[in-house]
């Protein structure tokens, strides 16, 4: 049993993330080796078995919408840490599934028909958890993200000094 047990680990099996609340993980689109940045972001948390994405909205009773990167660049702008307070009271419906696959599923309005949608994401992570590829039933194809530190959506000056000395 043991042996079998260190094989598995020698291999490389894959298993739930285990995040603490701080750890949580920007996505932005990735298009010909750059992110995009007028396109859309998902923020995780995970513990275990479920995950929560945390830039999941609602708008004018239709949704929820998975948010751009221009509402988490606000949402970070009005309060710096407003993703890390949503770990606390988000519902964690991110499903894992195998390997280092979760899915989520939701009934959703949809805000041009108004009509009540069922859709299913497979969130498909890379062994060192940098790339994101998303698909889904509501699309064909696969979308890919790459991580990004939260800096990434912060607006405003660099608070890094550029050791110029000016007179």
């Amino acid at each position: 049993m043991l042996l079998g047990l260190a094989i598995c680990l020698a291999i490389g099996v894959k298993a739930q993330f285990y995040d603490g609340p701080d750890d949580i993980y920007y996505y932005v689109e990735y298009k010909n080796g750059e992110c995009v940045n007028d396109g859309y972001a998902r923020v995780f948390n995970f513990d275990g078995n479920k995950g929560c994405l945390l830039n999941m909205y609602m708008k004018d009773g239709a949704g929820p919408y998975t948010a751009p990167v221009r509402i988490v660049k606000a949402n970070i702008k009005e309060n710096p840490t407003y993703y890390e307070d949503l770990v606390e009271t988000s519902e964690y419906t991110v499903k894992y599934s195998h390997g280092s696959t979760y899915t989520h599923s939701y009934d959703f309005i949809d805000g041009y028909s108004h009509k009540t949608k069922s859709l299913k994401y497979n969130y498909k992570f890379s062994s060192d958890r940098n790339f994101l590829y998303v698909s889904s039933n509501d699309y064909t194809g696969e979308i890919i993200y790459k991580k990004v530190d939260k800096s990434f959506f912060k607006v405003g000056r660099s608070r890094t000094p550029s050791n110029k000395l000016h007179e």
